[in-house]
């Protein structure tokens, strides 16, 4: 710095340590400067702080990792698609990848569904739900049924539709919403903790009578 006015100010790595020089220079010094040279020398003290502010808040912004991405619901909720085909399985093996079996079943009916809709907040669209009729062996139903007292019985519990996947014996177990296509389980619901896997983590566990069925509705929130 100090060359003639209107010497260029090029942000190089000597220059901006002469600028930091010239910043710290005291008002002795300042003086030594001439009435020509100051104007530049202004500019490019002036010139450095912007240089020095645009850095510090560039190397202050947090950045993701390269091919990182953040989560959005659909992942967190297990990436259910927006729209499922009403498709109703007996595959044990399959429904075991999606909950926890307390006990293996002798035979299981499932189905799962999507609860929001494209512009739904609460549920959202990419949550979604699973609905089972189980049946265990008479000893193992009795111990499941024995560990879902241990909780507070549910006072009230979400009601079903589209009950054709049923069996026919099974729907006696259910009844009607009045002026609605809706039904209810009848019989003691408790929580489903004993079933819940990640992303189902909320939902309630309904014993048919006194057999060894149980119906099982979980869903993610």
């Amino acid at each position: 710095m100090g060359g003639a006015e209107g010497h260029e100010c090029v942000a190089t790595g000597n220059q901006v340590r002469r600028l930091r020089e010239i910043s710290t220079l005291t008002p002795q010094e300042h003086g030594n400067f001439s009435v020509a040279t100051r104007p530049g020398y202004f500019f490019c003290v002036a010139a450095y702080l912007v240089i020095f502010l645009s850095c510090t808040s560039a190397s202050n912004t947090p950045t993701a990792p390269s091919g990182a991405s953040t989560p959005n619901n659909a992942e967190r909720n297990g990436g259910m698609p927006q729209t499922v085909p009403n498709e109703v399985s007996t595959d044990v093996e399959a429904l075991s990848r999606l909950i926890t079996l307390p006990a293996p079943p002798v035979s299981a009916v499932w189905r799962r569904q999507v609860r929001g809709t494209p512009n739904s907040r609460v549920p959202g669209p990419t949550d979604w739900y699973l609905e089972a009729l189980l049946t265990f062996d008479q000893d193992d139903a009795e111990k499941i049924a024995k560990e879902a007292k241990k909780l507070e019985k549910l006072r009230d519990i979400d009601s079903i539709e589209g009950v054709d996947w049923l069996p026919a014996e099974t729907r006696q177990n259910l009844e009607a919403v009045p002026n609605t296509p809706k039904y209810k389980v009848k019989g003691e619901a408790y929580p489903a903790d004993a079933f819940a896997k990640t992303p189902l983590l909320n939902g309630y566990l309904v014993r048919l009578g006194e057999s060894p069925q149980f119906f099982l509705k979980l869903y993610t929130q």
